[in-house]
């Protein structure tokens, strides 16, 4: 009677998983180990782990893992560019706001018409850089900003 060979029992769920999601190296790094790589690591032969990713659809399941991934990074970086793009707004805006502050202190001493003028545009582009930044529109139906100086005379 022929001796019975005892057939190797292999951990097919960890070996899709590391096809499907990859093995994280010593750098950090993602690797996607190839169906011969996978087939040396743990000793069975190609044919058997091209039949179990043939019939598990382990090229499918990587491709949607993949994806995902894929999709929460770009969720996460949405995320970080956002609270970015806020702090930024808030600090461009503070900047203005002390810019107007100071053209006001500046205008209350101008005596020229010129320099009345050139605080006059100064504050106008503070003005947009604030609206701007909290995300308004300029304010008037025509896209046209009005700044209204009036001058005491003695």
């Amino acid at each position: 009677m022929p001796k019975k060979r005892k057939m190797r029992q292999y951990d097919w769920q960890k070996i899709a998983r590391e096809y499907i999601e990859g093995i994280i190296n010593e750098k950090g790094e993602t690797l996607f180990p190839s169906l011969p790589i996978l087939a040396e690591k743990y000793g069975c032969t190609l044919s058997t782990v091209g039949r179990h990713c043939s019939k598990e659809q382990w090229a499918v399941k990587r491709e949607r893992f993949a994806n995902k991934v894929s999709k929460s990074r770009q969720r996460e970086k949405a995320a970080v560019l956002s609270e970015e793009g806020a702090r930024y707004d808030l600090e461009c805006f503070n900047i203005s706001r002390e810019g107007i502050e100071k053209a006001k202190e500046m205008l209350a001493r101008a005596e020229k018409p010129g320099d009345v003028a050139t605080l006059a545009r100064a504050m106008k582009d503070l003005q947009a850089v604030a609206k701007t930044a909290i995300g308004d529109s300029d304010g008037t139906a025509d896209g046209s900003l009005r700044i209204e100086v009036t001058l005491d005379e003695d």
